[in-house]
């Protein structure tokens, strides 16, 4: 059977989040409730569950959580907020998030999709806009997709928008780290998606390799970055295992949740967040 190219994988992923709603519809959600998928009070209810506190009124950073990252991965989101209470990291979030358009950019190429993305542009400045009457110096976001779709949207101000991982370690700074003798499988990923769909968004990948190579105690495999996780997980979670890498570590949580699910039974897979809270502890 011929595998299916990673951009189809992405294409079948935007019509299950539409659920048979027209762009229209989908984007009437978003200007109705903010979310592409769910009301707020859901997301803020699970929130709650996660033990994320009440937002803040004002703080110096602001998290942005994305409209699917809180449901598909709840103990990623649970364990940043973790570790940036953890750090004392001074922070808020909002009370009502915008889409960022990233489930727009997935459809196949259509005027649709160019005008949802068009509109999309103006969520995320809504976003920026609330962060800066809470008074926020910069946005940290959990989705990678987001933090993307968030730079590309504001090409003037990407240093405002960042990854949350950015936002971690620079608040680690030079500080000496070291955890029990651990060896991990480390997966970039290939960032080829979003990296087409929001040109104008760029990110320092080779940032966490660098900085967790530091950590005493924790030894790095690197795992060649050339196959996307969306198509070719079960590759990339083989190579682990010839390898000898016991758990495999990807910064991009897109990545991250694909590789889980192929590794199942076979490889532990752990979140950026969660190594941290091992670092830390």
């Amino acid at each position: 059977m011929k595998k299916p190219s990673s951009l189809s994988v992405w294409q079948a992923g935007a019509a299950a989040l539409a659920y048979g709603r027209s762009t229209e519809e989908q984007l009437d959600a978003v200007r109705k409730c903010g979310n592409h998928a769910v009301t707020p009070v859901l997301r803020t209810r699970l929130l709650a569950g996660l033990g994320v506190p009440k937002p803040k009124e004002q703080a110096e950073y602001c998290v942005v959580f994305g409209c699917y990252r809180p449901f598909a991965d709840p103990f990623l989101v649970r364990d940043y907020i973790r570790v940036l209470e953890l750090l004392k990291v001074d922070y808020t979030y909002l009370d009502q998030e915008q889409c960022c358009g990233m489930p727009f950019a997935m459809m196949p190429r259509s005027p649709d999709r160019d005008a949802a993305l068009a509109e999309s542009v103006a969520f995320n400045k809504q976003n920026d806009e609330q962060a800066t009457r809470k008074g926020a110096k910069k946005l940290a976001y959990c989705c990678m997709g987001c933090a993307y779709a968030a730079r590309n949207a504001a090409p003037y101000a990407q240093d405002r928008h960042v990854y949350l991982p950015d936002l971690i370690f620079d608040q680690l700074g030079q500080r000496q780290l070291a955890v029990k003798p651990m060896r991990i499988g480390y997966f970039e990923g290939c960032h080829s998606f979003a990296r087409s769909a929001y040109p104008a968004g760029s990110f320092d990948w080779s940032r966490y390799r660098k900085q967790l190579q530091a950590v005493d105690g924790l030894t790095i495999i690197d795992l060649q970055n050339d196959r996307c996780c969306k198509n070719s997980a079960d590759e990339i979670v083989g190579r682990a295992l010839e390898m000898d890498a016991a758990t495999v570590v990807c910064p991009c949580n897109s990545c991250a949740a694909s590789i889980g699910l192929a590794g199942q039974g076979k490889i532990t897979m752990k979140s950026l967040p969660e190594l941290l809270l091992e670092i830390l502890a």
